[in-house]
């Protein structure tokens, strides 16, 4: 019987500190970027660029990553001019489930995600794919809107999504470095973050590229993201994930300038 019992006690301390390590999902974060051209610019010279932002998501014990909910990506000495460029917005997008009606020239920029998805229960589940095309369009000045499209026919990076999702996210540009830069921040969408209920979807890899374009205004060139400011020779990049499990956690990387 005190067999029995020992039994028992250490069955719960078992499933005790599984419970445990389940619930401690603990998110690693690498961040890379680049502008083209590599130049600095000045507020009253602005170069345009392109830019190109990668980021991958793990977890510290291989476990799936806890979804993040808001993304903050910022570029120091950037900002953008999305006043003078054609736009496209999310609730245009989503009331058509579809981007085919977007005008010529507002969108800016492409790329894809690579998700992973399981039970909500098990972190150790990584069973679902469900990989995406993304393209970011232009919204208006200091607004953009993020473009996910995939499906069971759609293979993206060798891949394609269990379910079809054609959705648009909102985004806007926030202040940062101290008012020295741009971030683009947006949050998430529960259904993106929990396609079905019992299920986390989370983002493990985004590649994307933004263009370099340029349009006339009052007689000058203007670019769509220009560099006004570089610091000590580097372009720092810095991005603030905000998982669903209610960590903050910052990542930075100092590309060229």
């Amino acid at each position: 019987m005190r067999k029995l019992k020992l039994l028992v006690v250490a069955s719960v301390a078992v499933l005790a500190f599984t419970a445990v390590a389940y619930a401690a999902q603990v998110n690693t974060y690498t961040v890379t970027g680049k502008t083209s051209p590599a130049k600095p610019g000045a507020k009253k010279n602005p170069v345009a660029i392109g830019l190109d932002f990668n980021y991958s998501i793990g977890e510290q014990a291989g476990l799936r990553p806890s979804p993040v909910q808001r993304y903050t990506i910022g570029f120091y000495g950037m900002q953008s001019n999305g006043g003078l460029f054609p736009k496209c917005t999310a609730a245009a997008i989503n009331g058509k489930q579809s981007d085919s009606a977007c005008p010529k020239g507002s969108a800016v920029g492409s790329g894809y995600i690579i998700n992973s998805a399981g039970s909500t229960a098990d972190p150790t589940d990584k069973s679902v794919s469900c990989n995406l095309n993304l393209t970011i369009y232009n919204s208006g000045q200091g607004k953009a809107a993020i473009f996910l499209q995939g499906g069971p026919t759609v293979t993206v990076q060798g891949k394609p999504c269990v379910i079809s999702i054609n959705q648009a996210i909102d985004a806007k540009y926030v202040s940062a470095f101290g008012g020295k830069g741009q971030a683009l921040q947006f949050d998430v969408p529960a259904n993106l973050l929990h396609p079905i209920p019992g299920l986390d979807n989370a983002v493990v890899q985004v590649q994307s590229t933004i263009k370099k374009l340029t349009v006339k205004s009052k007689g000058k060139s203007r670019g769509y993201y220009e560099s006004i400011a570089c610091k000590g020779g580097k372009r720092p990049i810095s991005v603030d994930f905000l998982s669903e499990a209610g960590q903050t956690t910052t990542s930075s990387y100092s590309a060229g300038c």
